[in-house]
This record gives C-alpha cells, sequence and structure tokens, in this order.
C-alpha cells in the first residue's frame, strides 16, 4: 500500500486542476492546464487539457497510478456515453491502466473536499449555483441549470445589481451599488456589460457585497433575496431526502465569502428548523476527487481480502 500513488483531477469550466498524492494523502504535485468543461471544450479539448494537468503533476517522476479519480461537469448526466474517449486518451500515455481511470461529476468532489460523510447537501454559489443531496442510494439536484436561473449566485447577483444601477440612474432610486461599481454613466456602462455578459454580470456581485457591508438598503435585500433562494432549495431536498438528524451542509463558492450572504443564508436554514451542520468549504474541490480516488484504492484491498 505504501507504495501506490493516486491522482484527482478538477475538470472545471476556466481550468483544470490535477493534484499527485501518495496512498496516505501526502500531496506529491499540482498540474494546472486550460479548461476540460466538455460542454464548453468539446470531449476532444477536454481530453486534452486535463491529461496534459495530470503529466504537469507528475512532472519527471518516474510513477505509475494505482487509480485516478476525474471530475467534470454533467459527466454522469450529459457524457457518461463518452467519457471512453477521454480514458482512452489518458491511458495511452502509459502512467495508468484504463480500468483504473473513474469519472464523476463535479459536484461529488465538492462535496467530499469539506467532509468524509457520504450522506449530506451541497449548495454551490459561485459564477453559478446548484444545491444537490445524497442520501444512500438516493441523490436529488435542484438549480444548477444555466446562468439564465441559478438564483443566488453571482450572476444573479449581478443581474439584480445591474437593474438596480438601472433604477438609480433612470428613476434616482439611489442605492449605493451605483457609486462603489463606479459606473454613474449608462451608455459607459452598457458598453462594459454587455461586451460579454457572462463575464461581466457577476463581477458586479462584489459591489453587491461592499454596499451590503456599508449598510445599503438595496445591497442588502438582493443578498436577503438570493440567500433565500438557495437556503429554500436546501430546505427542499432535506425534506425529500427525509434527513431526520445532524448532516453536513457544505457551502462552497464565491458568495459564501460575503457576510451579509452567510448571514442571511444561515438564518433561513435555522428557521426552518434544519437538522443542517452548516460548514463552509476549506478546500478546494480537486482534495475531494483525491479522496474519491483514494477510496478506490481501499475497496479493491478489502475486496481481496
Amino acid at each position: 500500500m505504501d507504495e501506490l500513488f493516486i491522482a484527482g483531477v478538477d475538470g472545471g469550466g476556466t481550468k483544470t486542476e490535477c493534484l499527485l498524492s501518495d496512498i496516505s494523502g501526502r500531496i506529491l504535485g499540482q498540474g494546472l492546464a486550460g479548461p476540460s468543461n466538455p460542454r464548453n471544450q468539446g470531449i476532444d479539448k477536454s481530453a486534452q487539457n486535463i491529461l496534459l494537468s495530470i503529466k504537469r503533476a507528475i512532472g519527471r517522476k518516474n510513477i505509475r497510478l494505482s487509480s485516478l479519480y476525474i471530475a467534470i461537469a454533467a459527466a454522469e448526466e450529459e457524457y457518461s456515453g463518452r467519457l471512453k474517449k477521454i480514458s482512452d486518451k489518458i491511458a495511452s500515455a502509459g502512467f495508468i491502466d484504463k480500468r483504473a481511470i473513474l469519472f464523476g461529476g463535479d459536484q461529488e468532489i465538492a462535496f467530499r473536499a469539506a467532509t468524509d460523510e457520504n450522506d449530506g447537501v451541497l449548495v454551490i454559489a459561485g459564477t453559478g449555483s446548484v444545491v444537490r443531496g445524497w442520501k444512500g442510494e438516493n441523490q436529488i439536484r435542484a438549480g444548477g441549470r444555466g446562468y439564465l436561473a441559478d438564483e443566488g449566485s453571482a450572476f444573479w447577483v449581478g443581474q439584480k445589481a445591474y437593474q438596480a444601477i438601472i433604477n438609480h440612474i433612470d428613476l434616482n432610486k439611489k442605492t449605493l451599488i451605483t457609486k462603489i461599481f463606479g459606473y454613474e454613466d449608462l451608455n459607459e456602462l452598457n458598453r462594459w456589460i454587455y461586451a460579454d455578459p457572462t463575464i461581466t454580470v457577476p463581477q458586479l456581485s462584489t459591489a453587491v457585497d461592499l454596499a451590503a457591508e456599508a449598510g445599503d438598503k438595496t445591497a442588502l435585500l438582493i443578498m436577503e433575496e438570493g440567500a433565500n433562494e438557495l437556503a429554500g432549495r436546501v430546505n427542499f431536498i432535506e425534506k425529500s431526502l427525509k434527513f431526520r438528524k445532524e448532516f453536513p451542509l457544505i457551502a462552497s463558492g464565491g458568495m459564501f465569502k460575503s457576510k451579509a450572504f452567510v448571514y442571511f443564508f444561515e438564518r433561513k436554514i435555522k428557521k426552518e428548523g434544519s437538522f443542517a451542520n452548516f460548514i463552509i468549504s476549506k478546500n478546494r474541490p480537486v482534495v475531494g476527487a483525491v479522496k474519491m480516488a483514494r477510496e478506490k484504492i481501499y475497496d479493491k484491498e478489502i475486496k481481496k481480502r
């Protein structure tokens, strides 16, 4: 067991990260590459960047992997029939047997990065948002359908902020968000925001957070509404999966760096009488991928005995 090496990969929409580890969990290398979300990159480009991240994590070490766990968005829902192309490309590099390559979703590794429990609920509020719960063989998802929805996400908050700035400029409904963000000329604001809304709109969420910290009513209402939307989805999943005792509720994503957002989220969760043990994740999701690669090794060893 001491000579076994494992790796976990987080194939994200902006970058791909690989961590190389020994079986004890000691990190031996890290590799970064371009994005590998197949929705945006396609399978071929995703496979290329995943392989590059692994090669960079291994570097010049003479290592053969015993287990590799790769997490990519929508792996199970949309791409389960096309993942063979990725595993074939990785196996062809010669440092792992194809049978030792495992795939899973990005939400599962985000959950496992913060807990060793199998049952619980994950809420992600970054650029997008999603809530997912697991209990035994059952799992439920709420949200995560794209930036036109994704309530409580940075995109959603940014959209509300843009509307508030418009109301400030057009209707004199004053909000500190406008001053903090610095665009008080509507034409200038629109030239910037419509250049690429998927990138620009989420950036407005920072101005909302700063305005909320300063006590701005509009900003606080936006944060409260977004947090309540996500808390409501957590409550729905908790009831649907019939949690009757304490379970981990793992929070991940940039919105949970906001004190105001966390305050409103926790308040709503407690008001609903939840059994949740609320934990803001301190680990990157790729840590969860390493954990799951490691567990597969132990599962194999147990079955041998």
